[in-house]
């Protein structure tokens, strides 16, 4: 039987945002479902700021377990990256580029708000924006490998040590 979002949305919200047992377990409960990567596409898109931490942790949790996220469903779940909600929530989206399926249309579509979060307060979230555009350059080539290669060497010049150390393992 298909589940809903509203089915793991009470659970999530038990989350405390760190530590992440809670959520294995969630995944483990749930991830057999057909309509698992499409019940955490829809809860990226939340309203509530906990649930789209929680489900992009579970995108990218899923990703790392081979869960594959086509076109359409990578498609919204970058569509509801929302860094002014919830900084945490754009850094697991970017984290799991690597798993997810982006179009080329929807990879240049998106790449402004990608180049937004490079220059984002947090550290962390500007090394991962950088890593997730290069994913999509190496992948798309033109327009998009043209912007990574500018986000890796503005990114070199970071004020932060941690995000100039992240840069430096990036290859194009």
């Amino acid at each position: 039987m298909p589940i809903r979002p509203d089915d793991i949305a009470a659970r999530l919200l038990e989350w405390d945002g760190k530590h992440t047992d809670l959520l294995v377990k969630v995944h483990g409960e749930v991830s057999e479902e057909d309509n698992y990567p499409d019940v955490l596409a829809t809860l990226c898109g939340s309203e509530n700021s906990r649930l789209q931490e929680a489900a992009s942790w579970l995108v990218l949790h899923c990703g790392k377990c081979g869960v594959a996220f086509g076109p359409a469903l990578s498609g919204r779940i970058v569509a509801a990256m929302n860094a002014d909600k919830s900084w945490a929530q754009a850094l697991h989206i970017c984290q799991a580029m690597k798993y997810l399926d982006l179009t080329e249309a929807d990879a240049i579509s998106h790449l402004p708000r990608f180049q937004d979060l490079a220059s984002h307060k947090r550290p962390f979230l500007r090394a991962w924006a950088v890593d997730a555009v290069v994913v999509l350059g190496k992948r798309h080539g033109g327009e998009v490998l043209s912007a990574a290669q500018t986000l890796l060497a503005n990114a070199a010049k970071d004020p932060a040590a941690s995000v100039r150390a992240r840069v430096r393992n990036i290859a194009i």
